[in-house]
């Protein structure tokens, strides 16, 4: 995903691949904008720039001739030219590219995994077992030592927690007066702790991103691309869905009922399974960290960039739940 901005214009605009984005300016004359691309999008994009050029209907239409008028072809060799780091590369003119360029660039980048299919059933996933699908030692992070210590973290810290209720003997209590709970007090308490705790999960991310764009001028930091693009997925669905959306819920909770002089809220057994339905998907969101992906798309989940023909993983069904 890249994030290309304009400041002078106050233009910014999201692109990623196969989605189509215009961005339409207003300059109060002819002129050159400096543009830089705002996202870290991989090896070779840490240090991008473009020029936004403003001009009259007769000097773009002698620009576009001349663009389009090199005799040069993009072929699936030259593709592969420009998909190597570089940095400082000059803009290049190509007036025509090669048949099922974009079919050549999706098998080469983009391999599409699916299962294999069995009389119009689907029996087996490559990599997996019957049973267990993908499900394999593959699946726990050992392909970069910064998943690794998210996943250690968060095991660690639900050992923790569970030792310290075990030892305070806080279950009984924990059991009766919390979690079966249908005082919509006790009910916006809860949403509001499990708020913050993914407060914690989500600023983390943004700490990793950020970081990760400090250090990655003319170099490649400490976060592969594609691990780069699971944190901002991750930090977006987080902050909005178990962050944002809890915490005002718990709020609502917590403040409405006892404005309006009610006892409880209309279905405080349904408001219940609501906390509890919010608090399984936090918990499949923090199990992402040791086992399997998230998604890659974006945390928009945008199709078709989303869908299998652009994400064959397992990162979007765990990340959107398709």
């Amino acid at each position: 995903m890249n994030s290309l901005m304009i400041p002078a214009l106050g233009g910014q605009i999201y692109a990623m691949a196969g989605m189509r984005s215009e961005l339409n300016l207003i300059a109060d004359g002819p002129g050159t904008f400096n543009g830089r691309n705002t996202m870290y999008s991989g090896d070779g994009f840490s240090d991008q720039h473009f020029k936004a050029h403003a001009m009259n209907e007769a000097d773009f239409a002698a620009w576009k001739e001349k663009a389009t008028g090199s005799a040069d072809v993009l072929d699936a060799k030259t593709y592969v030219d420009l998909h190597k780091q570089s940095v400082a590369d000059p803009v290049r003119h190509y007036s025509s590219y090669e048949t099922d360029l974009f079919s050549i660039i999706l098998r080469k980048y983009a391999p599409i995994v699916g299962p294999y299919e069995s009389k119009g059933r689907r029996t087996h996933l490559p990599g997996g077992c019957l049973m267990l699908g993908r499900l394999t030692i593959e699946a726990l992070p050992f392909y970069s030592w910064v998943a690794m210590g998210g996943a250690a973290v968060t095991v660690g810290g639900g050992i923790a927690v569970f030792l310290l209720i075990t030892w305070l003997r806080a279950w009984k209590v924990l059991w009766t007066d919390w979690l079966t709970s249908v005082d919509h007090k006790k009910i916006g308490i809860m949403y509001v702790v499990l708020a913050l705790v993914m407060l914690v999960r989500g600023f983390v991310d943004a700490l990793m991103m950020r970081a990760q764009q400090a250090v990655s001028l003319n170099s490649e930091g400490y976060l592969p691309p594609e691990h780069f693009e699971q944190i901002f997925s991750s930090h977006g669905t987080i902050m909005i869905f178990f962050v944002a959306m809890p915490f005002l819920t718990g709020l609502i909770n917590i403040i409405v009922p006892q404005q309006i002089g009610a006892r409880d809220v209309a279905f405080p057994f349904l408001n219940s399974v609501s906390l509890w339905m919010t608090a399984a998907g936090a918990g499949l969101v923090l199990i992402s960290l040791v086992v399997g992906k998230f998604s890659q798309a974006g945390w928009t989940g945008y199709p078709p960039y989303s869908g299998a023909e652009y994400s064959p993983g397992v990162g979007s069904t765990t990340g959107y739940g398709r």
